[in-house]
């Protein structure tokens, strides 16, 4: 593993790469500019146009890393905007231009590539303005850790030089979606998503993933990046935002519970976006109760609360008429353990995932869960996600 780089600037870096509506992006990049210590300095008297100002703000943030590859970098971050570009609608370019000096981005460097509206084209070109040394960053710190790091070095060691107004921005966009589909496997479902996967909580973050991977689908893989909401309300409040502005498909996954938000979201569901509701109570509920049990002893006997000599559970401990959650809930309070920790069960599992297939257990792909350990339930859920990936359609 690299050691971190005392002045390890990815961090910052990264925030170009995060996938959010370019009005909440741009926000989150001016925030980080107004922290500048050379602010003042830089604009305060200026006579030059805001546009000039703007990049010599954003061009002294990276004052401490030269680089020869100026060019080649606002050439990089140009074509991740273009790509993005591509997952919202122009109504998202529309709502950050409200946000945005109108002299800003106003086309002077970069042509309009493919017919773009002038919104997005603006866009392309106020976010090329803060393109970090990629290399330098990408190659320190945590930087030299993270997949996406080496996948824009990768794209930088292939881009031909030259003037903004030169380049065949056509030929090049093809080019880096052609290694990001090589790549896709390598990265997260975050980066450059191809599918927005809407759920109820964090839990379902991480057992999803798993879940998936016992029925062979890799989620990553997939583009599928896992949003959780903080309950079915807001499951339902989020999906009428996003469709608004997003130009991919989005799967919204709820409880079986949730009847109230389920009407809700499906009385505005476009057609490439799907609504799963669970037959029965949570995600813990889509793995079979046998195969279950063992999995939550296995949890009681770990270093938490293995030297209290607990009873085993047992499967007649689980009423079919409760959620396994309520149910774990209860034995936890009869136990005198507190509140059942659903996050850290499911962290758990994880981590017990990542031992034993290290360990060459041949279990399955997690070496822990078989796919037939998975509900009839569960395995619709991933087909389905599956399926919803496959097709949606982009485009402004």
């Amino acid at each position: 593993m690299a050691a971190h780089h005392k002045d390890d600037s990815w961090p910052v870096a990264q925030r170009l790469l995060l996938f959010e509506e370019p009005a909440l992006k741009w926000l989150n990049l001016k925030r980080w500019l107004k922290r500048s210590a050379l602010r003042q300095e830089l604009l305060t008297g200026a006579k030059t146009d805001q546009t000039t100002q703007f990049a010599r703000l954003v061009e002294s943030q990276w004052a401490n890393k030269p680089t020869s590859e100026k060019q080649l970098n606002r050439t990089l971050t140009a074509l991740f905007a273009i790509e993005e570009s591509k997952r919202f609608k122009k109504r998202a370019f529309e709502r950050w231009r409200q946000h945005c000096d109108q002299e800003l981005g106003a086309g002077k460097e970069l042509p309009a590539p493919f017919q773009m509206g002038p919104e997005v084209v603006a866009w392309i070109e106020v976010i090329s303005y803060f393109s970090p040394p990629w290399r330098v960053v990408a190659e320190t710190g945590s930087g030299s850790e993270d997949p996406r790091g080496r996948f824009l070095i990768a794209l930088l060691d292939q881009i031909p030089s030259g003037n903004a107004k030169t380049i065949n921005w056509q030929e090049l966009s093809l080019f880096f979606q052609e290694t990001l589909k090589q790549w896709r496997t390598r990265l997260p479902g975050n980066f450059l998503p191809d599918l927005l996967v809407l759920v109820e909580g964090a839990t379902e973050t991480i057992l999803l993933p798993l879940l998936a991977l016992c029925l062979g689908i890799d989620l990553n893989a997939l583009g599928a990046m896992l949003i959780p909401a903080g309950g079915a309300n807001q499951v339902a409040k989020k999906y009428t935002q996003l469709k608004e502005t997003a130009a991919i498909p989005i799967f919204c996954l709820l409880d079986s519970d949730a009847e109230q938000q389920k009407n809700l979201i499906a009385s505005q569901l476009r057609p490439e976006d799907h609504l799963y509701t669970l037959k029965e109570g949570e995600i813990e509920d889509l793995i079979r109760i046998d195969c279950f049990v063992p999995l939550i002893n296995r949890y009681l006997a770990a270093a938490q609360y293995g030297a209290l000599g607990l009873k085993p559970v047992q499967e007649s401990d689980f009423e079919p008429s409760l959620s396994r959650t309520a149910t774990l809930e209860r034995l936890w309070r009869e136990r005198n353990l507190g509140k059942f920790d659903k996050v850290g069960f499911a962290k758990f599992l994880v981590e017990e995932s990542k031992a034993a297939v290290s360990e060459g257990a041949s279990q399955a792909v997690t070496g822990v869960l078989a796919g037939h350990e998975i509900t009839p339930d569960g395995r619709l859920l991933i087909k389905t996600l599956a399926a919803c990936q496959s097709r949606g359609g982009r485009g402004l």
